[in-house]
């Protein structure tokens, strides 16, 4: 896999980001940050505000792959075009949203253990998430707790052929490796995803669980 990214700071306020992925052929993150006003504004391609696992770094999830759910429900609500804000509320709670539609390429979303479609490519459906956290101990990098609830709306009523599909593939497979998931393509107008998250670290413990409950319309 080879990554290619350009990160700058202009000033106090502003941030920009740009990165490619030239194995999938693909820009992942294109956005331009604000930052003066209090909550962060967000433009371009970014993740959306859904899933605790599926917007952490590989580096830093407690195995080499993410989990079937996250590929399975969070990914689709993961790099898009849109607008975002995000921000906290004191010192323990957080809060973000975003609205998006379809990613720059314009292509149907595949990585490496996922394959899913929600309409067709060039269909641009309207995507909505939102996320909220609380974080009860938050004081030192070595003792955490979060929970949070995030909830996802792809609107696909506008697409040509409105549809949605979830499948994934095997972490270790070679390819031609079918999915061990794949619920085919269901007609739907849109499909909701509600996630429940919670993460805990004591010095070098930590466990972190996710819950999705999905529903297709």
């Amino acid at each position: 896999r080879l990554l290619l990214g350009i990160a700058a700071k202009i000033g106090e306020d502003w941030e920009f980001k740009f990165e490619h992925d030239f194995k999938a052929k693909t820009t992942t993150d294109m956005f331009l940050k604000y930052k003066g006003w209090g909550p962060t504004l967000t433009v371009g391609q970014f993740y959306g505000a859904f899933g605790m696992e599926e917007q952490s770094s590989s580096r830093w999830i407690s195995y080499m792959e993410r989990s079937t759910p996250t590929n399975l429900f969070a990914a689709p609500f993961s790099r898009r075009q849109g607008v975002g804000l995000n921000g906290t509320l004191g010192d323990q709670f957080m809060y973000a949203g975003a609205v998006q539609f379809d990613r720059v390429d314009d292509a149907d979303e595949v990585d490496s253990a996922t394959s899913f479609t929600t309409g067709n490519p060039g269909d641009d459906p309207l995507v909505y998430t939102a996320t909220f956290g609380w974080a009860p101990m938050n004081k030192e990098a070595d003792k955490q707790l979060f929970f949070g609830y995030a909830y996802g709306l792809q609107d696909l009523e506008d697409s040509e052929t409105p549809a949605a599909r979830f499948s994934s593939r095997a972490a270790l497979r070679i390819d031609g490796t079918p999915s061990i998931i794949d619920s085919g393509n269901v007609n739907a107008d849109d499909f909701a995803v509600h996630n429940l998250q919670s993460a805990f670290i004591y010095g070098p413990f930590s466990a972190s669980a996710e819950y999705f409950d999905a529903s297709v319309s």
